[in-house]
């Protein structure tokens, strides 16, 4: 079975997942991925408690009809990892005679990577217990290379632009006394190219980049997601359970790993408008299915480097994240809202030879118009 994750920054609902959500909330691995990632979701329809039990937004209904969202959120990679063990770059970069060249060392080394993405979400309230929520991710990455093919000692790939767009439904599917249940199932178009090209070392020019360096999955995927909070007098708490489905292949032959996620997360309440936050992630997340073969080579190593072999991708993580929610109904900023947040991984357990996570940040604003 394969797994995905799926956040998607949701101005006025707890969990969505419309921005094509997906890296999670943090911890992607291929930009598409990274346009996935999202905090608002977990903190942004905290249940306010009335006298009777009830939600006041059970009462009273939406303030508005319309929302608004925007984030932007920045991943890191460095040093290498295969399984839970650490590799050092020279023992996955291919330096020596050709007999030394092995199906664990490359010729073409990526050492540091900076993915970012930029999502917009615009969300329309039905009524008090569900929402339509459409989200458009701009996504940018940057990877820097060592290499052992004269001409690309050291160099630098980047690609940047719109991601795959999504729509998602989100009803509430139980509310009551301080807790709500909330289920959301939506749809992400192949918007975000999957064709994007560099000058690599496979040949002079630009050639068709690595899975890393394309900005959306090229494939109709299915989020969907489970979301339980519980609010208390100084505390709120939750967890949520989400991911996404690949249908089928996309037009290059491959398809990425679908993604699972369980996320409980706490907010400490004491302060009406600036709130600590916490929680942990627990990722499962599979590999590529498939190949693009234009980014192979002829001979008995046809992957030039770790990034082309598409069983170099998915695994197990376990990520621990801090941050402050700013704002909201009650607050200075007249129902602005910010919300921080850092993250890092505790575990990593990975297939094959893989770059490690070394970083999250995400930081988002979000609004009823």
């Amino acid at each position: 079975m394969r797994y995905e994750h799926c956040l998607n920054a949701l101005a006025c609902s707890f969990f969505g997942i419309g921005l094509s959500l997906v890296a999670t909330t943090v911890w992607a691995s291929t930009p598409a991925e990274m346009a996935e990632l999202s905090l608002q979701e977990l903190l942004n329809m905290q249940i306010e408690k009335a006298p009777s039990g009830e939600s006041e937004s059970s009462k009273q209904g939406p303030d508005s009809s319309w929302s608004a969202s925007l984030s932007y959120h920045q991943t890191q990679f460095e040093g290498y990892q295969e399984g839970t063990q650490r590799l050092s770059d020279s023992e996955v970069l291919f330096a020596g005679a050709p007999d030394t060249r092995s199906d664990r060392n490359f010729p073409v080394l990526p050492t540091t990577i900076r993915q970012e993405a930029i999502l917009v979400t615009l969300s329309y309230a039905i009524d008090r217990h569900s929402s339509i929520d459409i989200g458009v991710p701009y996504i940018k990455q940057s990877t820097d290379h060592l290499s052992s093919v004269a001409g690309y000692e050291q160099f630098v790939l980047s690609s940047q632009g719109l991601g795959d767009i999504s729509l998602s439904y989100r009803r509430t599917l139980k509310q009551w006394q301080n807790s709500l249940l909330n289920g959301t199932i939506g749809i992400s178009a192949p918007t975000g190219s999957i064709d994007e090209k560099g000058d690599t070392p496979r040949a002079p020019g630009d050639q068709q980049l690595p899975y890393t360096m394309q900005l959306g999955s090229g494939t109709w995927d299915i989020p969907f997601g489970l979301g339980y909070q519980k609010q208390q007098t100084t505390w709120a708490w939750g967890a949520q359970l989400h991911g996404k489905v690949r249908l089928g292949r996309n037009d290059r032959d491959y398809r990425l790993g679908d993604r699972f996620v369980v996320s409980p997360w706490m907010k400490l309440q004491q302060h009406k408008w600036i709130q600590p936050t916490a929680r942990v992630s627990f990722q499962y997340w599979d590999d590529i299915s498939g190949q693009d073969d234009e980014i192979t080579v002829a001979g008995a190593f046809p992957y030039p480097a770790n990034i082309t072999d598409p069983s170099n991708f998915g695994g197990k993580k376990i990520n621990a994240s801090i941050g402050l929610s700013i704002g909201g109904r009650h607050s200075p900023l007249r129902g602005h809202k910010i919300d921080i947040e850092f993250g890092k991984p505790l575990y990593q357990d990975l297939n094959g030879i893989q770059s490690r996570e070394k970083l999250n940040f995400s930081v988002s604003w979000s609004k009823s118009l």
